[in-house]
């Protein structure tokens, strides 16, 4: 059996060879399930234990012997539906909250500051602000774009800020490198929200610029983003992307 796909769902390793090993087994003791699943007799019962309390393995005592047994593999949708009712109830606590988090947040925002964010999800970070500061109808600014280093991560990680972006009505104006034609007209599809032109740049840095801030952007495997909160910055980048604009393709 290959169960890895049960990581998805919130098992671990550990867990998903204990409970492979028990459905071959059927109902065992811990030295048969140990041996089975690879798992050391130190850790077994730990693992068991979890198990249990997630409803996917059962125990029965028998003439004072400890007894394991998996449960049908129906409980796993029962597993999965709980936690999406737990997650439901985080959102809602969220949402609840939000308000009064916004507004401490604010408090100690300085006018001006800069910072650093790594990685695919401190881009995700980056750009769920950009979604959430900009109203329908608003500009969202951006030159010097590329396909990056991973042309496919890159790919797949705007195509989802712009499905987002469009179901929200915010418009972009961007400037992409010429040698980048063919990877832009991938995803950027709507002829009312986006306004495309090239430049002959050869740059690893994009620059995005919103309301009250610019992000530099470099694109490699581990990509980076600089934000710097400033009006007066993102008014001054603002000026060199319209004269860019006015030369562009």
């Amino acid at each position: 059996m290959n169960l890895e796909k049960l990581e998805n769902i919130g098992l671990t390793k550990g867990e998903i060879k204990v409970y492979e090993a028990l459905l071959i087994l059927g109902e065992s003791t811990k030295t048969p399930i140990a041996n089975k699943s690879g798992i050391s007799p130190g850790k077994i019962y730990d693992v068991l234990n979890r198990l249990i309390k997630k409803g996917l393995v059962s125990v029965i005592k028998k003439e004072n012997v400890q007894n394991f047994k998996a449960a049908s593999p129906s409980q796993l949708k029962i597993f999965v539906e709980d936690k999406k009712e737990k997650i439901e109830q985080e959102e809602r606590i969220v949402q609840d909250i939000m308000p009064i988090l916004i507004s401490k947040f604010k408090e100690h925002q300085k006018e001006e500051n800069a910072e650093i964010y790594y990685g695919w999800k401190g881009l995700q970070t980056i750009y769920n602000e950009i979604i959430e500061e900009l109203n329908k109808g608003d500009i969202d600014y951006a030159f010097g774009a590329t396909k990056g280093e991973n042309p496919s991560k890159t790919l797949d990680f705007f195509s989802k800020f712009n499905q987002r972006r469009y179901e929200k009505g915010i418009k972009l104006k961007i400037i992409y490198n010429l040698e980048d034609r063919e990877f832009a007209r991938k995803y950027l599809n709507n002829k009312k929200l986006d306004e495309i032109r090239y430049l002959e740049l050869q740059t690893p840095a994009e620059i995005n610029i919103s309301k009250r801030k610019v992000v530099i952007l470099i694109l490699s495997e581990n990509p980076l983003g600089i934000v710097i909160r400033s009006e007066k910055v993102a008014n001054s980048f603002k000026q060199y992307f319209d004269k860019m604009w006015e030369i562009g393709k």
